[in-house]
């Protein structure tokens, strides 16, 4: 297996310009998760951070491109549409139509982005995109047709039947909403709990908002924190265990099939396999 678990300290900033003939405030990025690294072959997922009122004009990729906001404020538009975010909200910019990122300040912005890559090279095209031409694009951030929300928009769903409230996830983009291809979503795993091993066909990207825990990936076992992220390949087994005082948060992507072919592979565990109590060969057995 390659190295599918990477932490945001491991990894240099580096910037990037995409338009040097114009005068930008510096971006900086750490590309996490790509198909060298991790064998992620249909996302490109890092961190990127842009300078109190910063901004990258109105432009356009080949590729759909989801962020998701950590700290700071922000101002995204969609072709004619703008609208402002706070943390924990994201945004879906669909391919080839122009959109907008800016920070409102007075501190740095720090989002996730994910580039979606399955059909197209890892390597981002950039190209501005004409003011006239992204006036004339009308998506109504609606219900049915958002592309911007807080994730506190959502009502949580409830996963597990048998651990009632403790395992809970909110989706932010899906077929369903938004009209989305790829998907998102908010985990969230209580504290003493054990998402049980399971698999699906669809990859998946997980990246640890809050919380400590370990999870298990086949016959690995990895320690998470704020800042580690993970790809889950098709059909991979994995599982989660909540190993710390507060709530595992999760910020997932995922493919869109992901919730109709869930198959766990273990019975329900009723508390947590605590790191120090077993060996890690057992554990992610």
């Amino acid at each position: 297996m390659s190295n599918i678990h990477v932490h945001i300290d491991e990894i240099e900033w580096q910037s990037i310009n995409p338009f040097p003939e114009q005068e930008l405030s510096s971006v900086r990025c750490k590309e996490l998760l790509n198909r060298e690294q991790a064998g992620c072959k249909e996302w490109l997922f890092g961190l990127a951070e842009m300078p109190a009122h910063g901004k990258l004009p109105l432009h356009t990729h080949r590729n759909d491109i989801m962020i998701y906001i950590l700290s700071g404020k922000a101002k995204v538009q969609l072709g004619a549409r703008a609208v402002e975010l706070e943390p924990f909200s994201g945004a879906y910019f669909p391919a080839k139509k122009p959109h907008s990122i800016e920070s409102l300040g007075p501190e740095p912005l720090s989002y996730l982005y994910t580039y979606v890559c399955e059909e197209e090279p890892q390597t981002i095209d950039w190209e501005l995109a004409d003011e006239k031409a992204a006036s004339r694009l009308i998506i109504e951030n609606k219900l049915n047709t958002r592309w911007a929300l807080h994730e506190e928009f959502e009502n949580w769903t409830y996963w597990e039947p048998s651990k009632g409230s403790r395992l809970r996830y909110r989706t932010l983009f899906d077929d369903e909403h938004g009209n989305t291809r790829e998907g998102v979503a908010i985990y969230s795993v209580a504290t003493n709990t054990h998402y049980t091993r399971h698999f699906h066909g669809d990859p998946e990207i997980y990246y640890i908002v809050s919380g400590h825990g370990i999870m298990q990936v086949e016959n690995s076992v990895y320690e998470v924190n704020p800042g580690s992220a993970l790809y889950i390949g098709p059909s991979v087994v994995h599982g989660i265990d909540n190993l710390g005082d507060k709530p595992l948060k999760n910020y997932v992507i995922f493919g869109s099939k992901t919730m109709e072919d869930w198959t766990p592979v273990e019975d329900v565990y009723t508390e947590v396999r605590l790191k120090n109590q077993r060996p890690p060969a057992e554990l992610g057995v």
